[in-house]
């Protein structure tokens, strides 16, 4: 996984599909609630790998994110949104650190679509 700014994510989706406007306007709304957010490109299952991260780690029991449409097999954009600015930043520099172990026992973390980086002890 990493970390991308929206005008990063907009201009991939540009080249493949527009953001839908339902996404569009959810995403003002979470905005407008919680003013931090963290836009990850990933796999699906990395994303929900990061949730339990966020929720085991900084204790946050219930967060707002938004998948953007996928951009390939099971792999996308989701942007997470929190109320504080410590939160974002520290979710944001852990982001590399955090590594998937896959069903078939490989554990790696994607470096863009079709990359991967295998965990190394």
């Amino acid at each position: 996984m990493k970390t991308h700014s929206y005008e990063e994510m907009k201009k991939v989706y540009d080249a493949v599909r527009p953001i839908d406007a339902i996404d569009l306007q959810e995403r003002k709304e979470y905005l407008s609630e919680q003013s931090y957010s963290v836009i990850v490109e990933g796999s699906l299952l990395e994303f929900e790998n990061a949730r339990k991260w966020i929720k085991e780690t900084m204790h946050i029991d219930s967060i707002n994110c938004l998948f953007y449409n996928k951009i390939g097999y099971d792999f996308g954009f989701i942007e997470y949104f929190f109320d504080h600015e410590a939160d974002s930043e520290r979710f944001k520099k852990e982001i590399g650190n955090i590594y998937t172990t896959y069903p078939n026992g490989s554990c790696s973390k994607s470096d863009g679509h079709d990359h991967d980086i295998p965990f190394v002890e």
